[in-house]
């Protein structure tokens, strides 16, 4: 079945999105794994290549948006290729991937109203200590926050030095969590009066979306510290 045909689907009303995900991820992953990103004959489906603020990758498996807050802020999302095969992260994690990531990085010229946001799959939940010295620190300097799955498992991978540098977040799932880990997903809440954003973990299994504390929330400011979050009553 191919990504039109579910597509289609969906348009026709036969089925529901929540219905056809399941089939959505299983042929994604097969044609991205399998032939190189050929998965990306959903994006041109729904023609993402034709807005003016995405740009994607020769190969059309990276990509780099720019999206504008309400609040005024800049929101740079970018994603990179990292399947779950080959095997090896060296053949896996292509070079190819990394160049655009490198490219994306030094062009943003980061002042204090952008977020830059990176995100890639991830076979092994985490993926930057696959990066060479120096596009790891120009990651670690520019970066606000790093989202990364496969694992579905939500864990932060913490750095040596905890008061600066990007929040790194392995997202967990939202209809697969494994290792004991709650079905949910993150949300993200840019705060412009205390300069920064709120990341949480959102599970699903709970009937409330109050303020958590960590390790399911954090604060990440713009000048790069990072807080834990203690609530001692539900926010209100």
């Amino acid at each position: 079945m191919s990504f039109f045909s579910l597509l289609a689907m969906i348009l026709s009303g036969e089925v529901t999105f929540t219905q056809v995900l399941p089939m959505m991820k299983t042929v994604y992953m097969a044609v991205t794994n399998l032939n190189g990103g050929a998965g990306r004959g959903f994006f041109d489906a729904l023609e993402i290549h034709k807005r003016t603020n995405v740009t994607f990758s020769k190969e059309g498996t990276d990509y780099y948006a720019i999206m504008k807050d309400p609040s005024g802020f800049n929101v740079h999302f970018i994603s990179i290729y990292y399947p779950d095969e080959p095997a090896q992260p060296e053949l896996a994690f292509r070079q190819s991937s990394k160049n655009f990531l490198y490219s994306a990085l030094m062009g943003i010229n980061k002042k204090p109203n952008d977020i830059i946001v990176l995100a890639a799959h991830s076979k092994f939940g985490f993926f930057t200590e696959y990066l060479n010295p120096e596009l790891r620190r120009l990651v670690n300097f520019k970066c606000d926050l790093i989202v990364s799955g496969s694992t579905h498992y939500y864990e932060r991978q913490q750095s040596n030095d905890m008061s600066k540098g990007p929040l790194v977040i392995n997202t967990g799932s939202v209809t697969n969590p494994r290792f004991g880990s709650h079905p949910g997903f993150l949300q993200v809440c840019v705060l412009p009066y205390h300069q920064g954003i709120h990341v949480q973990y959102i599970g699903l299994d709970e009937n409330t979306f109050e303020m958590r504390s960590s390790p399911f929330a954090y604060f990440k400011s713009f000048d790069g510290k990072i807080f834990d979050l203690h609530y001692d009553s539900p926010a209100i």
